[in-house]
């Protein structure tokens, strides 16, 4: 795509050509970021996101309205091999105003098989909308899950505030909002939907509310361990791939191992869950690990040692476990104050890939996610 062609004949003051310039050229950085993650995956994981797309992996024809105080960017359905771009000089009208008049483009949905069209809701912003001058806003636009195929003919909305450019706009930056939606694509794939992940976080929730009140039983099989085995999605929602009990060639297998996409390629991380009902520490005010927790504390480290030591047979083995995460989850906040907190904190700030996490931080963890996921990706 030439960028300087979408300008040369619009006869528009310097200041505008600039700031239209370091907007095209954002977009262009996004979609060659978007496109690398894409085409970085491998099959098996393709596949997964071709029987769900996720609209906010839309990137075909940019429809570019540049107006008064910003930038509205809608991206057709689909993935071209080659950026095309369509620039529409609306400066003298404000992101509303425009907006008001370019909506059948989001409430048109098509029946991919019989081309039927139909008009959907019209999400209308107001001629008075103001979006933050030094903000990106997105929205995505899809079709209620329950009702038949319909796909709408841009299911992705960027507004850039008028100052974004001035404050923001560097290829990092493309590269980051790049990585976000295809992460939310990842987290979708797994979770399904918002409805979905605020049952799994009630779910568990009720579980560590009863695990409370429950007789210890079984040490090791407790509800929670076989609920986070069958959900894993609470430990790692936006994970590429996870494998249960992967061997490491020792007596003790981690629970799990989850990959996550980045820009540095895959990111492994392995997990060991333990009984929610152990005791972090000894009792009385000694402030001592139980022998419990040192052998889990330590089974972990051996791990990384391990992994370390002959880091070149695992990284055939595994793709991407050089230099993993760890992660132990283990017992529960109520033997927790203030001081063991942050005796905990010390003792896994040591190390960068190593963490530590109760039952409750994994829920506050999770709840926070899903609320992230709600925000911009909930069902419509």
């Amino acid at each position: 795509m030439q960028l300087d062609s979408l300008l040369e004949q619009s006869k528009l003051p310097e200041g505008d050509r600039s700031k239209i310039q370091r907007a095209l050229t954002f977009l262009g950085g996004y979609y060659r970021h978007l496109s690398s993650l894409l085409s970085s995956v491998p099959d098996s994981a393709r596949e997964r996101l071709a029987t769900n797309p996720h609209p906010s992996l839309a990137i075909g024809q940019l429809e570019v309205w540049a107006c008064g105080d910003g930038f509205i960017v809608l991206f057709r359905n689909g993935f071209d091999a080659e950026l095309r771009v369509t620039l529409h000089y609306s400066l003298g009208q404000s992101i509303g105003q425009v907006y008001g008049t370019i909506h059948s483009y989001m409430s048109t949905f098509i029946n991919p098989i019989s081309k039927f069209q139909l008009s959907g809701h019209h999400v209308n912003l107001g001629e008075r909308f103001l979006c933050p001058p030094g903000m990106l806003m997105k929205m995505i636009f899809e079709n209620h899950p329950k009702s038949d195929v319909m796909i709408p003919l841009c299911s992705k909305v960027f507004l850039f505030g008028a100052d974004y450019f001035d404050l923001a706009g560097s290829d990092e930056d493309a590269r980051n909002a790049a990585l976000q939606d295809f992460q939310a694509a990842s987290f979708s794939l797994n979770l399904r939907s918002e409805t979905r992940a605020r049952d799994l976080l009630e779910e568990f929730r009720s579980l560590l509310q009863s695990e409370l009140h429950k007789e210890v039983r079984d040490e090791h099989e407790n509800a929670l361990q076989l609920y986070l085995r069958d959900h894993p999605e609470i430990l790692c929602p936006n994970f590429e791939e996870h494998r249960s009990k992967p061997s490491l060639g020792g007596e003790r297998q981690p629970d799990f191992a989850f990959s996550v996409r980045d820009y540095g390629g895959v990111l492994r991380t392995l997990v060991e869950i333990e009984s929610s009902r152990k005791k972090i520490f000894t009792t009385g005010d000694t402030f001592q690990f139980t022998h419990e927790f040192t052998q889990a504390k330590g089974q972990i480290l051996e791990w990384d040692r391990l992994l370390s030591k002959d880091a070149a047979f695992f990284e055939r083995r595994f793709g991407g476990l050089y230099k993993p995460r760890f992660l132990l989850v283990y017992g529960r906040d109520h033997e927790l104050d203030h001081a063991r907190r942050d005796m905990l904190r010390s003792e896994f700030a040591q190390t960068s890939n190593r963490e530590f996490c109760t039952y409750d931080d994994l829920a506050r963890r999770f709840e926070r996610i899903v609320d992230n996921f709600g925000k911009f990706y909930s069902e419509r």
